[in-house]
């Protein structure tokens, strides 16, 4: 997306328009010995040598010195005493008690004292954010996430445990495992490192994701519900990607989203009603993909934007009249869509950087009469 004029220097955030493409439609052991020292001294001598091979983290093998003359092969006279296992009771075991097995696993902020109450809070917290019957086996992605952090056995808090389940989730949703490595070389998802420090998740200085940017990555597979149980989530920006399905239908859950750029990914279906809570967004784009129905005069409800790109779908019906009362709004491309009647009223008295739709120019069919448009492509 590229902003006219002062929008320019307004928003960096990688929002690409071609005019140009708008016009042509588009991771040894030791061994036990007797007590009898008769029996000890046959192990030494008839035994093959024990060797001992190096750990990895040795540079080089326990050296040991060997004797300078071997023991005698067999006594030279009667030995004069009988073992001691033949003449005295057998002692007591070893004073030193066992090395204790390792403990359940304890997570105080979880409240959980083993690891089987530690799954079962994880289930349980889980459910609660993405919804009953979630692990039965029948939702891999939301599964697999699940998976990832049990086996990580990460105790924190529950703020933070939701957190990193939903960033798995988000991953495995759109099929990171096909994404673009490079452009996440030493910011790996999944690995061990807090998911702030996976590439294109963006954190507050408390360690809150509020920033998802992950455009042109190969994305594919569908955006998760639950991305918005992500309390303090400002910008949502997955553009040019292979992203299918619907726009979450709980995305007016996202109450701090500012930004939703979904631009040039194959998304299907109608804006949801609920996109229209967003009361902060500023930037919507939508543009390059297949989204189709009527575009609701809630519209109207955006009172902060000031990019609305939604070109290049099959949007059908009249523009509404709605959008002329935004105040804040500049930029509006609503051209290669299917869009009928006539733009007059509010839109035309006030001035905007850009405002594009299927007007034609002169000579050619219209599909939308607007005579305050300052473009109409062919």
């Amino acid at each position: 997306m590229k902003l006219p004029g002062a929008l320019g220097s307004l928003y960096l955030m990688g929002f690409d328009r071609v005019i140009a493409q708008k016009s042509s439609s588009s991771k040894g052991s030791w061994f036990a010995t007797e007590n009898d020292e008769f029996q000890m001294m046959k192990q030494f001598s008839f035994s093959t040598p024990l060797t001992i091979s190096p750990t990895p983290r040795k540079t080089s093998p326990p050296t040991t010195s060997s004797p300078t003359e071997g023991p005698t092969f067999f006594p030279t006279n009667e030995p004069t005493f009988l073992p001691t296992y033949l003449t005295s009771p057998p002692t007591e075991g070893p004073t030193s008690a066992k090395t204790p097995a390792p403990t359940d696993f304890v997570c105080s902020e979880l409240e959980t004292q083993d690891f089987s109450e530690y799954n079962t809070r994880l289930e349980e917290l889980y459910t609660e954010v993405s919804y009953v019957g979630a692990f039965n086996g029948d939702d891999p992605d939301r599964l697999d996430a699940l998976n990832f952090v049990r086996d990580e056995r990460l105790c924190a808090s529950p703020t933070r445990m939701v957190q990193r389940y939903i960033s798995a989730l988000f991953y495995f949703s759109t099929n990171g495992e096909n994404w673009n490595a490079a452009n996440f070389e030493g910011e790996e998802w999944l690995s061990p490192e807090h998911e702030c420090e996976w590439g294109s998740l963006e954190c507050t200085k408390d360690q809150i994701i509020d920033q998802i940017s992950v455009d042109s990555s190969n994305l594919s597979g569908t955006i998760p519900v639950e991305i918005c149980k992500l309390p303090l989530l400002e910008v949502i920006d997955l553009d040019d990607n292979k992203i299918r399905g619907k726009i979450p239908s709980n995305i007016g859950k996202c109450d701090n989203l500012r930004t939703l750029d979904l631009d040039n990914n194959r998304l299907v279906g109608s804006i949801p009603d609920t996109l229209f809570d967003l009361k902060l967004l500023e930037i919507l784009d939508l543009d390059n993909n297949n989204l189709t129905g009527a575009l609701s005069g809630k519209i109207g409800r955006f009172t902060e934007l000031a990019y609305l790109s939604l070109f290049d779908n099959i949007f059908t019906g009249t523009i509404p009249q709605a959008i002329a009362k935004l105040e804040n709004l500049q930029v509006i491309y609503l051209d290669l869509n299917e869009f009928t009647g006539t733009v007059s009223g509010g839109f035309c008295d006030r001035k905007y950087t850009d405002f594009t739709t299927d007007c034609a120019a002169a000579g050619q069919d219209k599909k939308v009469e607007c005579s305050c448009c300052t473009n109409c492509p062919p």
